[in-house]
Protein backbone atom coordinates (compact mmCIF):
# COMPACT_ATOMS: atom_id res chain seq x y z
CA UNK A 1 0.00 0.00 0.00
CA UNK A 2 1.47 3.35 -0.99
CA UNK A 3 1.06 6.59 0.89
CA UNK A 4 -0.95 9.36 -0.82
CA UNK A 5 1.08 12.13 -2.45
CA UNK A 6 0.68 15.74 -1.30
CA UNK A 7 -1.07 16.81 -4.52
CA UNK A 8 -3.53 13.92 -4.13
CA UNK A 9 -4.46 15.35 -0.71
CA UNK A 10 -5.17 18.75 -2.23
CA UNK A 11 -2.00 20.48 -1.01
CA UNK A 12 -1.30 23.18 -3.61
CA UNK A 13 2.08 23.52 -5.31
CA UNK A 14 3.12 25.89 -8.07
CA UNK A 15 3.99 24.44 -11.46
CA UNK A 16 3.32 21.09 -13.06
CA UNK A 17 4.93 17.72 -12.40
CA UNK A 18 7.18 16.14 -14.99
CA UNK A 19 6.36 13.03 -16.98
CA UNK A 20 7.52 10.67 -14.22
CA UNK A 21 6.97 13.09 -11.30
CA UNK A 22 10.57 12.34 -10.33
CA UNK A 23 13.88 14.14 -9.87
CA UNK A 24 15.05 12.54 -13.11
CA UNK A 25 12.44 14.60 -15.01
CA UNK A 26 14.92 17.49 -14.73
CA UNK A 27 17.17 17.56 -17.80
CA UNK A 28 20.77 16.57 -17.10
CA UNK A 29 20.30 15.03 -13.65
CA UNK A 30 21.55 11.47 -13.18
CA UNK A 31 20.66 9.34 -10.16
CA UNK A 32 22.04 5.99 -9.03
CA UNK A 33 21.47 3.84 -5.97
CA UNK A 34 22.41 0.58 -4.35
CA UNK A 35 21.12 -1.38 -1.38
CA UNK A 36 23.26 -3.74 0.68
CA UNK A 37 21.67 -6.52 2.69
CA UNK A 38 23.90 -8.95 4.57
CA UNK A 39 22.63 -11.54 7.00
CA UNK A 40 19.98 -10.55 9.52
CA UNK A 41 21.49 -7.27 10.66
CA UNK A 42 22.96 -5.23 7.80
CA UNK A 43 20.51 -3.05 5.92
CA UNK A 44 22.07 -0.01 4.29
CA UNK A 45 22.20 1.80 1.01
CA UNK A 46 23.21 4.93 -0.80
CA UNK A 47 21.65 7.20 -3.41
CA UNK A 48 23.94 9.40 -5.50
CA UNK A 49 22.65 12.45 -7.38
CA UNK A 50 24.78 14.06 -10.10
CA UNK A 51 23.14 17.51 -10.54
CA UNK A 52 24.62 18.08 -14.00
CA UNK A 53 25.24 14.46 -14.98
CA UNK A 54 28.25 12.24 -14.35
CA UNK A 55 30.53 14.04 -16.80
CA UNK A 56 29.85 17.66 -15.80
CA UNK A 57 31.16 18.78 -12.41
CA UNK A 58 30.52 22.49 -12.85
CA UNK A 59 29.26 23.95 -9.56
CA UNK A 60 25.55 24.27 -8.81
CA UNK A 61 23.88 26.62 -6.32
CA UNK A 62 23.24 24.75 -3.08
CA UNK A 63 21.84 24.96 0.42
CA UNK A 64 21.39 22.44 3.22
CA UNK A 65 19.10 21.62 6.10
CA UNK A 66 19.41 19.14 8.96
CA UNK A 67 16.16 17.18 8.97
CA UNK A 68 16.47 15.99 12.56
CA UNK A 69 19.66 17.70 13.71
CA UNK A 70 21.49 14.40 13.99
CA UNK A 71 24.25 13.06 11.79
CA UNK A 72 27.07 14.41 9.71
CA UNK A 73 26.66 16.49 6.59
CA UNK A 74 30.06 16.38 4.94
CA UNK A 75 30.51 19.42 2.74
CA UNK A 76 28.03 21.65 4.58
CA UNK A 77 30.80 24.08 5.54
CA UNK A 78 31.75 24.47 1.85
CA UNK A 79 28.13 25.24 0.99
CA UNK A 80 27.95 27.79 3.84
CA UNK A 81 31.15 29.43 2.62
CA UNK A 82 30.40 29.76 -1.07
CA UNK A 83 26.80 28.70 -1.69
CA UNK A 84 27.93 26.24 -4.34
CA UNK A 85 28.28 22.47 -4.59
CA UNK A 86 30.80 20.70 -6.79
CA UNK A 87 30.38 17.02 -7.51
CA UNK A 88 27.73 14.47 -6.57
CA UNK A 89 25.32 14.43 -3.60
CA UNK A 90 25.29 11.26 -1.52
CA UNK A 91 22.34 10.29 0.69
CA UNK A 92 22.68 7.28 2.96
CA UNK A 93 21.29 5.73 6.12
CA UNK A 94 21.82 2.60 8.18
CA UNK A 95 19.34 0.34 9.90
Amino acid sequence: MSMPRARDLGIPFEGETGTLNAITDIAGIEVGHTTLIEGQSVRTGVTIIHPRGKRDHDPVYAGHSAFNGNGEMTGAAWIDEGGLLEGPIGITTEF
